[in-house]
């Protein structure tokens, strides 16, 4: 995180998507991802602002002299930035290298991104809230990943029925899905990876590894008009 005083431009991050890249991803495997880097020491937690509209500089700064504490300028909030407004009178932006905050799809109330896996209520799997909204299927034979793009939907399916997955903080493990081998889905900030565990030699003397195919279909509108 970089932390400096607030400037007048704001950067905005988007998602990048599209068909192309998500299918090569699923044919060519997962990219390698690089290690978090160490953090600088974060302000002061803010005071919760009130619910109702976003709070402008002006009331942001009222607020935190009121309370002697930072007050979130919540009306500037981006994914990877937010502004504190201190009661000193001052304005500070904290800015971060990946996104931190989502609303997801419905443009609801700012959440922390937290990539961990849950079980939602019609059986799919799904990281608590990410930017890009992804599922895991929770074993069988439709979709394995599903993931909104735009106005529709692309969705990506192993070549064969799957088992209940264990899940492990942000991992889906798919065991067996070949002899010996296991599939990994791992949720991501703003997408997915997936890999294979081959356990042994023989499994990995397998064939069917020389090549394997995800079904790739698409519904609706992929580009926003």
């Amino acid at each position: 995180m970089t932390r400096r005083g607030i400037a007048s431009g704001r950067r905005r991050r988007g998602l990048a998507a599209s068909v192309v890249a998500l299918a090569l991803v699923a044919v060519a495997g997962p990219a390698a991802m690089p290690s978090p880097a160490g953090a600088e020491p974060a302000a002061p937690e803010p005071s919760a602002a009130p619910e109702g509209p976003a709070l402008s500089e002006v009331d942001a700064l009222a607020q935190a002299g009121k309370l002697k504490a930072p007050v979130e300028v919540t009306s500037l909030k981006t994914e990877d930035s937010r502004v504190l407004a201190t009661p000193r009178g001052t304005l500070v932006l904290e800015s971060y290298a990946e996104p931190q905050w989502t609303r997801g799809r419905d443009g609801g109330p700012w959440r922390k991104i937290d990539t961990r896996l849950e079980r939602r209520a019609d059986g799919s799997v799904a990281p608590v809230a990410t930017l890009t909204d992804v599922t895991f299927t929770s074993g069988g034979s439709g979709p394995t990943i599903r993931m909104p793009l735009a106005e529709g939907q692309v969705s990506l399916s192993w070549p064969g029925e799957l088992p209940a997955p264990t899940l492990d903080g942000d991992t889906a493990a798919y065991d067996s899905v070949l002899p010996e081998v296991d599939l990994r889905l791992r949720a991501l900030r703003d997408g997915f990876t997936w890999a294979l565990v081959v356990r042994s030699a023989q499994a990995a003397a397998n064939p069917a590894l020389d090549k394997l195919r995800f079904a790739l279909r698409t519904t609706g509108s992929l580009t926003r008009p």
